[in-house]
């Protein structure tokens, strides 16, 4: 028997009208009245005035379809921002190296060895008996 593995979630969006999503059906509108706008309050002939109408309808329309890793193009840009402005690219901390740190503290026990610190050079003395 053919087996087809489907995925338990599905993340579609609804068709609200003509093959629009809703937040497409909004930015579409929002683009054709701010281009409504632009072109009757700068009353411009209409030959002149479809450049700056298309312009402006077209950058209000890219937010309704414009989606990078599920995101939308609002949340992208105000990430960009954040990261720019209110960000620094300092990294707090530091991750510490576990070999390094086991080769100070042998360099510093074999140079208080030869100081002349006889503790140290008895403790180290010790540990070589137990290690045998």
């Amino acid at each position: 028997m053919i087996e087809a593995d489907i995925p338990k979630e599905i993340n579609q969006e609804n068709k609200i009208f003509l093959n629009l999503t809703f937040r497409q059906l909004i930015c579409v509108a929002v683009g054709a009245g701010a281009a409504f706008v632009v072109g009757v309050v700068f009353k411009l002939p209409i030959d002149v005035a479809v450049i700056p109408m298309g312009l402006i309808g077209l950058a209000a329309m890219v937010f309704g379809w414009v989606k990078k890793d599920g995101l939308p193009l609002e949340a992208i840009l105000m990430k960009k921002i954040q990261a720019a402005f209110y960000h620094n690219n300092v990294r707090p901390y530091k991750t510490k190296n576990l070999y390094v740190t086991l080769l100070n503290r042998e360099w510093d026990r074999r140079k208080a060895i030869d100081m002349g610190n006889k503790a140290i050079a008895r403790q180290v003395r010790k540990e070589k008996k137990h290690s045998l």
